[in-house]
């Protein structure tokens, strides 16, 4: 029996479910299916045929059905656009003259828009004029019971149960809690019940389809093949065969939302008796688009059924219908308020015609419409979106985007749709975690979709930027970007107030404002001639600036970092004093403490300034402070050996370290460091470059098995002349001491085990 574990997404909720009702599954690989592929791998008994997207589906399901046996039990598991090709085979097998199959078929459908240029159940409802079943999911839990309810339905009736779910709402990333413990059995016994049940009430030998879809909802504890949610007498009523989790937000509003829970067959009854009879309106959601006649079947249906039954004391003619065909996912437009609201108005005006087609293309106005009344940040985005030529309208109807060098395909252009328009929140304390609620932020700081919208402008910072000539490379450097810091590098000050110039225009451009109190302008080996300006701003002078916490100066060398690390480990030290000093706090957690936050501040930047023993010395300095702290012993020790004892690194080595994987990965990087790396200055005296090889060519040997040795640390060992080393050499004693875990064992004698 496999376990299911209590939060499942939707993907994994379809594997589990086809591999506890099915004894074989074909499942094309797909990025869409790959969870259910993972969840159908841990039943051993049902055997699972992948099925190249490339691949011919159709010769595989002849394959495997003839493979079977009878009265057995088939899942299919497969994108919209591939069913298509089974469908003249259904149409001779479960048509009016077919003789059926002996294999019950249930087939797994998942609507996207990856790789298409709109997202269309037209595939899936090609089939209901076979008369096949087809209900929809859109959570896990239904995903994981619809899933299974198919597969029985499938064997009791011996006719293709259609299940499908919108890959586009439903996120692979996100995990719901779903009582997946109750076995396929369970189901199919509750099932078998209601149904014997009902012939023996009714007298008959066979029920209707309708019918039996109705039990087998019961039994898969959904109340019904319809389900309405909103105000009793609501003038406006939304209708769909998926679940658009838009009614939550209709409680305040005189409107329904009517859910088809089983599309086939048509649930006419039902949804006469269910649908207010105060409506004045339908608006039917349809997820189709592009089609060859005017109106999709959901159309058709509700106007056949209007037209043969009269609702209360309203008459055909009060009642309208409009149909809304969209390529792009209704959950997860209307899903969030911001954009459901202007829908609202635009569908209840008196003159809205009974076809809005395509939707996507009119979520301009309303998208525009959301955003401005309280969210500036996010108008700003939307006019960058339109300077770079990447506007709402093919954003949101999933057309390829094409700017400079920026090449967003579709199915990239899903993260952001889910940015955009499906942003949610939840709160979860201990284990659980409430129900998801819109997010109603824009674009502010920490929004997912800020970084991703950033980086689409800022890239273009540099551009049109000279920079400098560096030799050995075939492209100058303009400076360096790190997110929303940069640095700008010219030849000289006239140079530099020229590309000054461009980052004002490029700012006016996207509606920026340049900070200047927080600039600086340093002349590297040489003063400042001339005041630069920015924005109608006086850039500062000044000798050194500070870029991502490391100090840079305009002599141009190291000392000023070390300098600065020196001082800030100072500080970390005093304020870790007191901690330090504890008796009652283990050794270990303050080892702990030296090697997670004084070690760091010591050597951040060491690629730079490491392999020198004397630059570090200061720094080390500090750091020995609360060595000796910890180890209780004063300026007399021999702090190698007290280093080797607490196990923790010279500041030395591990800058050194630091310096040497610098060395030897920044050449893979791709950027324009290995080209510095490859091609070095031609200078008297040792640069980075020409430091760092000399030094490795030293100190970094190989043995015979190709491992590479440091032999500094041998030669520190040698040439460390304190009594204290030569005793632990005659005695052949390890490096780190074995005290401190046994103070960790037995805390009541920590402090005697130290003594000792």
């Amino acid at each position: 029996m496999v376990l299911i574990p209590p939060r499942i997404t939707g993907f994994q909720g379809i594997g589990f479910g086809a591999g506890q009702s099915n004894d074989a599954v074909i499942v094309e690989e797909k990025f869409v299916f790959m969870q259910s592929i993972a969840a159908l791998e841990d039943f051993k008994g049902v055997k699972v045929v992948r099925v190249d997207p490339k691949s011919d589906i159709l010769r595989v399901f002849e394959d495997n059905v003839n493979s079977l046996g009878s009265e057995k039990r088939l899942a299919i598991l497969a994108s919209s656009d591939k069913i298509t090709a089974l469908l003249p085979l259904f149409e001779n097998l479960f048509g009016p003259n077919g003789s059926g199959s002996k294999v019950s078929i249930s087939l797994i459908v998942a609507i996207e828009s990856f790789g298409l240029n709109s997202l269309d159940t037209s595939y899936v409802y090609a089939f209901s004029n076979l008369g096949i079943p087809i209900i929809s999911s859109t959570s896990p839990q239904e995903c994981f019971d619809n899933t299974r309810a198919a597969s029985i339905v499938a064997a009791s009736l011996n006719i293709p149960v259609i299940n499908y779910f919108d890959s586009d709402d439903l996120n692979p990333f996100t995990y719901r809690l779903a009582n997946a413990v109750e076995p396929s059995q369970c189901m199919n016994e509750r099932y078998e019940a209601y149904r014997e049940e009902a012939l023996k009430s009714k007298g008959l030998l066979s029920l209707t389809m309708e019918d039996e879809m109705e039990l087998i909802m019961k039994a898969n504890y959904r109340k019904d093949s319809v389900s309405y949610r909103g105000s009793p007498k609501a003038e406006i009523v939304f209708v769909s065969i998926f679940n658009n989790n838009i009614e939550w937000s209709l409680d305040k509003t005189f409107s329904g939302y009517l859910r088809i829970n089983v599309y086939r067959p048509f649930p006419t009854k039902k949804i006469i008796s269910v649908i207010p009879k105060t409506v004045k309106r339908i608006v039917l959601l349809d997820q189709v688009s592009d089609l060859v006649e005017v109106h999709g079947n959901l159309y058709n249906d509700f106007t056949e059924m209007l037209q043969g039954v009269a609702m209360g004391s309203n008459s055909l003619i009060d009642i309208s219908i409009i149909e809304v065909q969209s390529s792009y996912s209704y959950p997860v437009v209307l899903s969030h308020p911001p954009y459901l609201y202007p829908f609202l108005e635009e569908v209840s005006k008196p003159n809205c015609s009974s076809l809005v087609r395509d939707y996507g293309t009119k979520m301009v106005s309303i998208f525009c419409l959301a955003l401005s009344p309280s969210v500036p940040v996010s108008v700003t985005i939307c006019r960058i979106f339109n300077k770079l030529l990447i506007n709402c309208e093919k954003l949101i109807s999933g057309t390829p985007i094409y700017q400079s060098k920026i090449n967003i395909e579709h199915g990239n252009s899903r993260v952001f749709h889910t940015a955009l328009l499906s942003l949610k929140m939840a709160v979860k304390i201990g284990d659980d975690v409430s129900k998801p609620t819109d997010y109603l932020c824009g674009l502010r700081q920490g929004c997912l979709a800020s970084p991703i919208l950033f980086d689409f402008y800022i890239s273009d910072l540099f551009k049109g930027i000279q920079g400098v000539y560096v030799p050995g490379l075939t492209s100058r450097i303009p400076g360096l970007l790190f997110a929303d810091d940069a640095v700008l590098l010219a030849e000289s000050d006239a140079d530099m107030q020229i590309a000054l110039n461009q980052i004002t225009d490029w700012s006016n451009t996207w509606e920026m404002t340049v900070n200047a109190s927080k600039c600086g302008a340093m002349n590297v080996a040489g003063p400042q001639s001339s005041d630069l300006i920015l924005q109608d701003q006086n850039i500062l002078k000044t000798d050194q600036y500070k870029f991502l916490s490391y100090i840079m100066n305009y002599k141009w060398d190291v000392f000023g970092i070390i300098k600065n690390n020196k001082l800030m480990a100072r500080k970390a030290y005093y304020a870790a004093y007191s901690f330090l000093k504890r008796s009652d706090v283990p050794v270990s957690l303050k080892i702990k403490s030296i090697n997670s936050v004084l070690m760091p501040i010591g050597c951040y930047g060491g690629e730079t300034f490491g392999m020198s023993e004397a630059r570090v010395k200061s720094v080390q300095a500090k750091i020995d402070k609360a060595i000796r702290l910890v180890a209780n012993v004063g300026k007399s020790a021999a702090m190698e050996r007290v280093r080797a004892e607490l196990g923790i690194k010279s500041v030395f080595l591990k800058t050194s370290t630091a310096r040497e994987r610098a060395y030897r990965k920044l050449p893979t990087l791709i950027t324009w460091i290995p080209g510095l790396i490859k091609s070095p200055i031609k200078a008297r005296m040792a640069t980075w470059v020409t430091g760092s090889a000399r030094w490795i060519k030293r100190f970094f040997v190989q043995n015979s098995k190709g491992e590479t040795n440091i032999t500094i640390v041998d030669r520190k060992n040698k040439n460390n002349r304190s009594k204290i080393h030569q005793w632990t050499v005659v005695r052949k004693m390890g490096g780190k001491g074995s005290w401190m875990n046994l103070q960790l064992l037995y805390p009541d004698l920590k402090l005697n085990i130290q003594k000792i």
